[in-house]
């Protein structure tokens, strides 16, 4: 990436890596990453074997009650971490339950643009901070935790026969 130029993607719009020529920048767990608005995900700086934060987590992982996005994140990798939360009965060793601001507050301005709003319609926010910082969720907060905690106890029930279920509803 150069510094202050725009990258054309394949739909012939420009999408600039920068936030008023500054790099915005996240640090997860004392790991810091960039916002790629043209590969769009967030990626680890210095470590190209990582798949980063795609940004489609935004719309799974997005919570409104703490206005944040909370996503498993794997500390070796510097990555997100895909998990069946239906079956999770443990979280790995490796895996941290991280939060962090939504993209249309960390970039407003770049995030408008890959929406499809035209980038003289904003001008750059006075005081737009250019770095932040993710939250790891402990205790109360890890979700996570309680997820697998919960599964774990709910395997421990005896499984109900399906079968011999559907037999008795008529089936």
């Amino acid at each position: 990436m150069k510094s202050g130029k725009a990258v054309k993607m394949e739909t012939n719009m420009e999408i600039p890596n920068k936030q008023g020529n500054r790099e915005v920048t996240l640090d997860i767990n004392g790991h810091t990453f960039l916002i790629d608005f043209a590969r769009r995900r967030i990626l680890p700086k210095g470590d190209e074997n990582s798949t980063g934060i795609p940004f489609r987590v935004f719309k799974t992982h997005f919570m409104e009650k703490t206005d944040r996005c909370e996503i498993p994140y794997d500390t070796k990798k510097h990555e997100f971490v895909k998990m069946d939360y239906r079956t999770v009965t443990a979280v790995p060793e490796n895996v941290i339950l991280v939060a962090f601001p939504h993209l249309d507050r960390m970039a407003p301005t770049e995030y408008s643009v890959m929406g499809g709003w035209a980038r003289e319609d904003f001008e750059p926010l006075e005081g737009q901070q250019n770095h932040f910082t993710a939250t790891i969720l402990k205790g109360e907060s890890n979700w996570l935790d309680k997820l697998a905690k919960i599964n774990q106890a709910e395997q421990k029930l005896p499984q109900i026969n399906s079968s011999r279920r559907s037999r008795q509803m008529g089936r």
